[in-house]
């Protein structure tokens, strides 16, 4: 009734159809994924919806670097991810001032960037030692961001760090 040709096509559109699979979940595993960046933390960076590009293998082949926008997994929720700024490295001691200013062992850190003075130091106003698989992040809208400043969040290990934010789509209109 059907012919040879008939079953090696089907096959092979179905071992096209799992190589294609396979793919698609090693390019998500290894190399990157999208993420949509809710809230606002990360203003004036990333709108209260933002789609962004989170690259894994930035991180596969390189350290976090201070100011990277990191993909974080939250220690709450599996599902849940985070998306902040690196501030304090391995090592280091950070320390935000009642004025509001941030110190990287003893100095002032100075950034590129515009933000609001910090008017809550959280857990970070007597200092933090970051130990060696340790970061310190912050999120960029400083006086409205859940980040290493709470008690309940602290410094992130290096495991949860799991993608940089690397490419912000932004709509054009």
């Amino acid at each position: 009734m059907f012919r040879k040709g008939f079953f090696t096509a089907v096959l092979k559109s179905i071992s096209k159809g799992i190589i294609l699979t396979v793919a698609i979940l090693l390019l998500y595993q290894y190399i990157g994924f999208t993420v949509i960046s809710r809230g606002e933390s990360m203003k004036p960076t990333l709108d209260k919806v933002e789609l962004m590009y989170a690259s894994r293998i930035s991180y596969h082949i390189g350290e976090p670097e201070r100011f990277d926008i990191a993909i974080i997994k939250s220690g709450f929720d599996d599902d849940l991810y985070l998306c902040k700024r690196i501030i304090g490295m391995p090592g280091e001691v950070v320390r935000i001032g009642e004025d509001g200013v941030i110190y990287i062992n003893g100095r002032v850190l100075k950034e590129d960037f515009e933000f609001a003075t910090i008017e809550n130091p959280g857990i970070a106003r007597d200092g933090i030692y970051l130990g060696e698989d340790e970061y310190f992040v912050l999120g960029d809208n400083r006086n409205n961001s859940f980040d290493s400043r709470s008690g309940a969040i602290g410094p992130v290990t290096r495991q949860q760090i799991v993608a940089e934010g690397i490419q912000i789509f932004r709509d054009q209109k």
